[in-house]
């Protein structure tokens, strides 16, 4: 069983291997072109998920739950109109949140669909909602020609990288990355990436718009995002043929300068069937072979426990919710004990799975204090 289960990452070794060498190998535009299509499949940063600390990460085109977008992107975090006579309690907020979920159901569109119908547009959405893995799921489309009517030419920047970078110019990063990450010679690589723009025959995929915001006071934050806003403007003015999607959260997205001419649409949460995909795949993956059997037990416990229902359409919550499963094989049937285990394994394992080191005086306990009155403080402010 084990050695079954570690073919499939022998066989991406093996094709990554194969696509290196390939982009060694490469000599003229065409190559390189043909090159950089297939070490995309290969490249992890792209390809693969890696979720707190799984021992193995999942592979995107696996693992992704099927997205919707809508229109409705109201700003901010307003309570259900329903909920405007009632007192936030918990309960009421998980049934609105459900009541929109099934009315953003009523007129969805996929992501492809979506992007035809807009060229420039934001996805934004809250935490953890999956706004990278769909950059990341639409670039593995675009090179493998699924996207009908789109570019099948994918280029994939993470904005937080380029604000650091020092770079003004958004496709000479572009470009950049593709010199050191694929072989691709920078000058060759960027006038090939502009020609393609120019001709409407380029996807270009950009990732967090929101996160390129570091800084502590109001006016060194805006300065950044400010460059990074006017690096794409400056793209979206010259090659107005081009497909171009931005990502970014929501809250953060709707308290800065936006976008001139983008539309905004915001992505919806996993539906039941989607979500019960998800979940098998990730036990799949599993190296405990006694795991790997566990899906339908989870399954049927989300399925008894409605008010969960409203927080594993939150892919990011769903995995946590799975990695509390993993551990102890079981599910608390409090809510706030839930949420606790949740806490408890966002404040361990999520530093260790992205190496993070902080503070020997922060420690957990005093992290999860100052949660407390973060969390006390939307609250009492009727934005929790």
């Amino acid at each position: 069983m084990q050695k079954e289960h570690d073919e499939p990452y022998k066989r991406q070794e093996t094709e990554a291997q194969t696509a290196q060498a390939a982009l060694q190998r490469a000599q003229t535009l065409t190559e390189r072109v043909a090159a950089y299509r297939k070490a995309l499949h290969s490249d992890p940063r792209i390809a693969r998920l890696h979720m707190l600390d799984m021992t193995r990460p999942l592979e995107v085109t696996d693992s992704y739950i099927p997205l919707r977008l809508h229109q409705d992107t109201r700003p901010g975090y307003d309570l259900d109109s329903v909920l405007q006579e009632m007192s936030p309690h918990p309960h009421a907020l998980l049934r609105a949140d459900q009541r929109q979920l099934e009315r953003w159901a009523s007129y969805p569109l996929a992501p492809e669909q979506a992007l035809r119908m807009y060229k420039q547009c934001v996805i934004v959405g809250d935490p953890g909602t999956g706004k990278t893995t769909l950059l990341k799921y639409l670039t593995l489309q675009a090179i493998d020609q699924q996207l009908r009517g789109l570019p099948d030419l994918p280029i994939h920047v993470e904005l937080p990288a380029f604000a650091r970078s020092g770079h003004r110019d958004l496709l000479e990063f572009a470009s950049d990355v593709w010199e050191e990450r694929y072989g691709f010679p920078q000058a060759e690589a960027l006038d090939y990436i502009q020609e393609k723009l120019q001709e409407g025959d380029a996807l270009l995929l950009l990732d967090g718009l929101d996160e390129t915001i570091v800084e502590t006071t109001k006016e060194s934050a805006e300065k950044p995002y400010l460059q990074v806003s006017k690096a794409i403007m400056d793209v979206a003015t010259r090659y107005h043929q081009a497909t171009i999607v931005v990502t970014a959260r929501k809250a953060s997205y709707h308290q800065c300068t936006r976008l001139a001419g983008f539309a905004e649409l915001e992505l919806q949460g996993g539906r039941p069937e989607e979500i019960k995909q998800f979940v098998e795949h990730r036990f799949a993956a599993h190296p405990d072979p006694y795991k790997r059997g566990t899906a339908p037990e989870i399954h049927a416990k989300l399925e008894r426990t409605p008010r969960m229902q409203a927080l594993v359409a939150n892919p990011f919550l769903l995995s946590l919710i799975v990695t509390v499963y993993e551990d102890r094989l079981e599910l608390p049937e409090r809510r706030a004990e839930l949420y606790k285990q949740c806490v408890d394994a966002l404040l361990t394992k999520w530093d260790a799975s992205r190496t993070l080191r902080r503070m020997q005086a922060f420690k957990p306990e005093h992290q999860r204090q100052l949660l407390e009155e973060v969390a006390w403080h939307f609250h009492q402010h009727g934005q929790c």
